[in-house]
């Protein structure tokens, strides 16, 4: 959990789901999934950016650093 809510800043809203992410230093990269109002989303943090999967359910609305944007398919790719 204190990388979900920690480094990737993961807040659970009603309007949405907010993430504000980083990778530690000496960090590859990291990655979870979680469940979100019956919708499976896919979180990959890489130095390259921020890929947000629909692994499942309806398209979600994400916000990412206070933008909003609209995870729809399963090739989203949201740069950090």
């Amino acid at each position: 959990m204190s990388v979900i809510s920690g480094f990737a800043g993961l807040r659970l809203k009603e309007d949405g789901i907010y993430l504000t992410p980083f990778l530690p230093e000496g960090w590859n990269r990291y990655s979870f999934r979680f469940v979100y109002r019956g919708s499976c989303i896919d979180i990959k943090v890489e130095s390259e950016g921020c890929y947000c999967t629909l692994i499942s359910g309806n398209p979600t609305t994400i916000f990412l650093y206070g933008n909003e944007y609209l995870v729809e398919s399963k090739t989203d790719f949201i740069s950090c």
